[in-house]
């Protein structure tokens, strides 16, 4: 942080720091009947595809400030492992982190900090309990542990029974204030929909609920109390339409009055700088203000010439009007005519476009992006694109000869394989070779991948067990939409070892996809290896999938392979999102 910015953080904070000073109250005494003025901060994510050095600058900042304490919101280490070894190295290395700190800092567990039972001891071990009540400063603090459950009523009747009897106890504080990592909130109360904490916390008279996991900043006040999902301190986020990136929340509580500021890299945000509401209608108009009506078709050489897209353009905003032009980004490669459109929408209104594409490059990616303001709330805009909506095309090839699944690939009818790939960006590839195929005999669909390794004895698996976390292994994956007339997406995983990580993808509300990890698909899985790879075949009945080949032989899908030892990925179709709208197409031969 420059010192410039670093001063205008600093005088505005003096608005609120020197109060104590003024009136002679005594900030973090809990001893003092004068202790009516606290002050901490909030640190949000550490991991989800951590960024080094973020979470450790952002450390640095808040023990400058020299709050009374610091609450985590969880995900303090990079979680999905149950390697011992690995699990007390991370933790060796947050507590370093978190030691830097010369006032009491309270932890909240994080889905990456306890994601299945095996983990849990670990935590225990180096931070203590995984929920529990702390008086600090003159508030009740209560600190929750939804990390392994996706709605209050998944949660263990347990801690659910303590949390009533602890909010109970609660009743006479000034202040009370409850933290978890999943805001639980967002997909209840926020959507108007019944939400038995919050029904708790209203009757128990808790004042504020700070939570993480999202990675992006947001707000609501919901029958008095004040909700705030805190962003991204370290893990990786994209800042949405506030434009607030990585930050920390400060807290300042006067008697029963709380006061919440995100502090940024240089700035203090208001609280409500994006209201729950339009974090949604961002989300919603992200997903679909833009959208295409079909997926241009490329072969293998990536040739196209002069095919015509049409799109709809939507303003899904009540408050503000469109008036701006839609602008095409055009990389090397690709044509588009016209580049640019001028578009008026009230709100509500929709508009059918059209515009003529070609490609003569060797390289598919970057794709052309289609984008302009729009509107997520009264006075606010922020860039709205998409990217052209493409398909590449797989072939099922139909077999006479049924292929043994013993992971070998062995078979004369593992032919044609698919091996252009691409990595995260669309670049090249920096994995070993990896060859996809995809066979049917009317009945079944069989899946075959064959990963090379130069070095066989770096290959990690490190769970055998069914929807084990096993996606930092060697694995392979696959987004399969058989049936485009309904909206499940099925996802599977494989792992060098043959474990079987699957679920059921649907929308919500907003268009993002959630999972049900409870489906599990009837298969025959094989893995195999030998000096220079490991191998996979997997047999799926088409009915497993609900599907039926004499009524679709086109179905949307996507595939990877996860390579450990080079850190590294190689992607059929970019990006790799449970949206079918980015997958490829696999056609069905008779």
């Amino acid at each position: 942080m420059d010192r410039l910015n670093w001063a205008v953080v600093r005088c505005c904070l003096a608005l609120v720091l020197p109060l104590s000073a003024a009136t002679g109250l005594v900030a973090g005494d809990t001893t003092s009947p004068a202790a009516l003025v606290t002050r901490f901060a909030i640190i949000g994510d550490r991991t989800g595809d951590a960024r080094p050095g973020v979470y450790e600058s952002i450390v640095a900042e808040i023990e400058q400030l020299k709050p009374d304490f610091v609450v985590t919101v969880g995900d303090m280490i990079e979680g999905y492992t149950e390697d011992s070894v690995v699990l007390e190295q991370r933790w060796r290395e947050y507590m370093e982190i978190a030691g830097r700190f010369t006032m009491p800092i309270y932890y909240t567990a994080g889905n990456n900090d306890i994601t299945t039972d095996g983990m849990a001891g670990h935590y225990f071990r180096y931070v203590g309990a995984n929920y529990y009540a702390q008086d600090a400063g003159g508030v009740r603090l209560v600190v929750l542990d939804n990390s392994r459950w996706s709605s209050a009523r998944d949660m263990p009747p347990d801690q659910l029974f303590w949390l009533k009897q602890v909010l109970a106890d609660g009743c006479q504080a000034d202040c009370m204030i409850v933290f978890m990592h999943k805001p639980f909130w967002y997909d209840a109360v926020a959507a108007g929909e019944p939400d038995p904490l919050h029904q708790l916390f209203v009757a128990t008279g808790v004042d504020a609920v700070f939570t993480g996991h999202y990675h992006q900043y947001f707000s609501g006040l919901y029958d008095g109390i004040k909700y705030t999902g805190v962003g991204s301190s370290g893990g990786g986020m994209e800042p949405g339409p506030s434009g607030l990136g990585y930050h920390f929340a400060w807290v300042t509580v006067i008697g029963d009055r709380i006061d919440i500021a995100p502090i940024s890299a240089g700035a203090v945000q208001d609280w409500d700088v994006l209201e729950a509401g339009e974090r949604r209608l961002y989300r919603q108009a992200r997903n679909r203000a833009i959208s295409f009506s079909d997926a241009v078709p490329v072969n293998e050489g990536f040739r196209l010439s002069d095919h015509e897209v049409r799109f709809r353009i939507e303003n899904m905003c009540l408050a503000e009007r469109i008036d701006d032009t839609l602008r095409w980004e055009v990389p090397g490669g690709w044509q588009v005519r016209p580049t640019r459109i001028p578009i008026s929408l009230g709100p509500g209104e929709t508009s059918q476009l059209a515009a003529t594409v070609s490609h003569g490059g060797n390289e598919l990616y970057p794709l052309p992006y289609v984008g302009s303001l729009f509107p997520y709330g009264e006075g606010k805009f922020a860039e709205i694109s998409s990217p052209l909506r493409i398909a590449r095309q797989a072939i099922c090839l139909r077999c006479d000869q049924t292929p043994s699944i013993d992971g070998n690939l062995d078979e004369s009818c593992w032919i044609e394989p698919i091996t252009h790939l691409f990595g995260t960006d669309g670049g090249a590839v920096t994995t070993d070779s990896t060859y996809f195929y995809f066979l049917h005999d009317g009945i079944n669909l069989f899946l075959g991948v064959r990963c090379q390794e130069s070095m066989v004895d770096s290959i990690i698996s490190t769970t055998d067990e069914r929807d084990g976390m096993l996606f930092g292994d060697d694995c392979v994956g696959f987004f399969i939409h058989p049936d485009t007339s309904v909206a499940q997406v099925y996802q599977i995983y494989v792992n060098a070892a043959g474990a079987v990580f699957d679920q059921e993808l649907n929308p919500n509300a907003s268009g993002d996809y959630q999972g049900d990890p409870s489906w599990n698909l009837a298969a025959e899985v094989s893995c195999g290896r030998d000096a220079g790879s490991w191998s996979l075949e997997m047999k799926i009945p088409l009915a497993a999938l609900g599907a039926d080949l004499g009524k679709r032989d086109r179905w949307r899908i996507n595939f990877r392979r996860k390579q450990y030892r080079v850190r590294a990925q190689a992607n059929w179709q970019v990006p790799i999102d449970p949206n079918p709208a980015t997958f490829g197409e696999l056609l069905f031969r008779p």
